[in-house]
């Protein structure tokens, strides 16, 4: 089957771009670090997907010091049955002030509907440019296991202030063919760090 072939070899691409990141490169210096989140219910892009439950989830990085070179994965249970990992991999860049940040991340839902191994996977490449407090990001759906989405783009306009951040999204669904209506929507998120420390 084509399709089927197209996908393993996706997957297959990017656990391979996955593996560099996280090896690198023997001669230079690296860092692993990681991170626990509980929170009341699981916002994405503006959207609750975690039906009200609350979520708990989990960060595991690694940056190369010197390369740019990075990876995480990341680990959520919503709470109302359904689970998560996301799988990413990327090259980041300072120059002068400006950041350049390029990748791709893999999300993976175990459990859902998926006819040849019972998940359900997406991949975004994304690109990211900031300067001092402020950030844009762009992300394309770029490839999907089971052809369900028809495909979408969004942006993100980050703003960050020590404690304070606010993110500006616009989400561009592909609509179905012959769908009347549009998909598109903005959504503001705002957050607040009380405390970057456990004590």
């Amino acid at each position: 089957n084509a399709a089927i072939n197209k996908d393993a070899s996706i997957k297959k691409i990017f656990m391979a771009v996955f593996a560099l990141a996280v090896t690198g490169i023997a001669q230079a210096h690296a860092g692993v670090s990681a991170d626990a989140t509980v929170a009341s219910t699981y916002l994405f892009r503006g959207v609750d997907v975690s039906n009200g439950n609350a979520q708990v989830a989990g960060t595991l990085m690694y940056s190369q010091e010197g390369t740019g070179i990075y990876g995480s994965a990341w680990g959520s249970s919503a709470g109302d049955g359904s689970q998560e990992y996301d799988l990413a991999a990327g090259w980041v860049k300072n120059f002068g002030g400006f950041k350049l940040d390029l990748g791709a991340v893999n999300y993976v839902y175990p459990g859902t509907d998926d006819e040849r191994d019972n998940t359900f996977r997406e991949v975004e490449a994304y690109l990211g440019l900031g300067y001092s407090w402020f950030e844009f990001y762009y992300y394309n759906n770029v490839a999907s296991a089971t052809g369900a989405t028809n495909g979408y783009e969004y942006y993100a306009f980050n703003f960050n202030f020590d404690k304070v951040a606010f993110v500006l999204g616009y989400a561009d669904p592909q609509e179905a063919k012959g769908q009347k209506w549009d998909d598109n929507y903005i959504h503001v998120d705002f957050s607040y760090a009380y405390n970057d420390n456990l004590s």
